[in-house]
């Protein structure tokens, strides 16, 4: 008796959750249009309250994506299993394809195989159905959501890849069939997405396998310098000074470069590196012999025989 009534409470509870994600991706699902009208800019905004006013927004957004705790956990997951990937297929379609693009640009300068697809059609599918066990599905799911990236990351399921997808709700189709889940805030002040958190976020995946993968990433590094054609970029140092820029942006440029090396200088250095810079280099000999003045340890000399 007491166990049916608990699955009947459970059933009820899965419902209302269902009933409540629904509610919550057809709130989001407004278009473009809609989402102009009701943008909090006005005629009357000049260029530089809009400047100011698009930016604090971005950085609202970092702070609430650093500010989701579950994001740490997950983040952490997620490196592990990029760490034992064998290979990497990152999705994102529409506007979505320049976040799966840059992701495998930079994960195949960390020495990793990414295999970006960027189209919903059966190119993309027929891509996919190459994954297998040891690789991971690495997808971008922001409203409005596509079909696709769901399949995708259900496709992956079946083929017992790990799946991670990046999005703005742990609501979102694609985020309740994957693995790990890292949610970005991505609050605009137009009528379209604001990827800065999530472009963060695949910062920071890029740094952690970086330290985790130190002579991959090494290897890789010196593989691509190696290859490129040193032609093709503009080398000439000269060009980097300030005698040769527009006499009317010269002084911009000064304070811009004063203003970027003050905030160098006070920006808090995170306690793992004060620590590691606090530590002394092991000493080379015994304890008790000073230090000269070149900064090495004097060699003793020998004492004579009695």
């Amino acid at each position: 008796m007491q166990q049916a009534a608990n699955q009947t409470q459970n059933s009820q509870a899965k419902s209302s959750m269902q009933q409540a994600a629904q509610a919550f991706v057809r709130s989001q699902l407004i278009g473009p249009s809609a989402r102009f009208n009701a943008l909090p800019i006005t005629s009357a905004s000049t260029p530089r309250d809009i400047f100011h006013s698009v930016l604090l927004r971005d950085v609202r957004n970092l702070h609430r994506t650093d500010e989701y705790l579950p994001n740490h956990s997950a983040f952490a997951k997620m490196v592990d299993a990029f760490v034992k990937a064998q290979r990497v297929y990152v999705v994102g379609f529409r506007g979505l394809s320049s976040l799966a693009s840059l992701s495998a640009f930079l994960l195949d300068m960390a020495g990793f195989d990414p295999a970006p697809i960027t189209h919903g059609d059966a190119f993309g599918f027929q891509a996919a159905s190459r994954m297998r066990r040891g690789d991971v599905l690495l997808a971008f799911a922001f409203v409005r959501y596509t079909k696709a990236t769901k399949e995708l990351v259900e496709m992956a399921n079946r083929l017992d890849a790990p799946t991670i997808v990046i999005c703005d709700s742990v609501m979102a189709p694609a985020a309740r069939k994957a693995s790990f889940v890292l949610q970005a805030a991505v609050d605009s002040s137009s009528f379209h997405n604001s990827y800065t958190a999530a472009v963060s976020c695949i910062n920071a995946l890029i740094v952690a396998l970086s330290f985790k993968c130190r002579a991959r990433v090494a290897r890789r590094l010196r593989e691509v310098d190696e290859s490129l054609p040193t032609q093709e970029f503009d080398m000439d140092e000269s060009a980097w000074g300030s005698d040769l820029i527009r006499p009317d942006r010269q002084r911009d440029w000064l304070l811009g470069q004063t203003l970027i090396f003050r905030r160098a200088r006070t920006l808090p250095v995170p306690a793992a590196i004060q620590r590691n810079a606090a530590t002394p280099p092991p000493a080379a000999s015994s304890p008790g012999t000073p230090p000269s003045a070149s900064g090495k340890r004097p060699v003793p000399h020998a004492r004579p025989r009695a």
